[in-house]
């Protein structure tokens, strides 16, 4: 069955604005849930070594700093600057660079961000439309199944699953009972 559409009749299919923005973006169910995976698998490994990236980070951030601050600090002595006017142009410099970086970083983030929450969104309605295009199906099939059924096999068809989710139940009941009484 098409997810793209609902009835594939001699009716042409809709103007791109008239399309849900999930299908002008031709997004892929698949590549949605490898980007979900990738990022719970990043969660997992910030959280379980959040101590050793973070030193990891900040060592690297450190010392790539040090090294252009001497680097610069160099290059303004070598243009006959006395070594405690060079550490003052290098520190002057130094933090106007990083105001502007700041700054580049701060406006490409709030692009960043609008475009992920529009990504997000649109892989919801994606899943939305899925769930719901299943589900009917699922439902026209089983209500098409349960009207060929005889009145016999309607019996049958409902003491075997009474069979089946009663114990089911009761096991879900017992194992929440136990779980219940190890947190007390």
């Amino acid at each position: 069955m098409s997810i793209s559409t609902e009835n594939s009749s001699s009716a042409s299919p809709p103007p791109a604005s008239e399309q849900p923005r999930w299908q002008q973006r031709n997004l892929s169910p698949a590549r949605g849930l490898f980007l979900l995976g990738a990022f719970a698998v990043v969660v997992v490994v910030i959280i379980s070594y959040y101590d050793l990236l973070g030193h990891f980070l900040l060592e690297t951030a450190h010392l790539g700093m040090e090294v252009v601050e001497e680097l610069m600090d160099t290059a303004f002595e070598f243009l006959g600057m006395t070594p405690g006017t060079a550490q003052m142009v290098t520190a002057y410099v130094g933090l106007t660079i990083l105001l502007v970086l700041f700054y580049l970083l701060l406006r490409k983030s709030i692009v960043w961000n609008r475009r992920l929450k529009e990504t997000i969104q649109d892989y919801c309605d994606l899943y939305r439309h899925i769930l719901h295009t299943w589900s009917r199906d699922i439902r026209s099939r089983l209500i098409q199944w349960w009207k060929e059924l005889g009145w016999l096999a309607k019996i049958a068809a409902v003491l075997g699953t009474m069979l089946i989710l009663i114990p089911l139940a009761l096991g879900l009941a017992v194992g929440l009972g136990i779980l219940a009484t190890m947190m007390l």
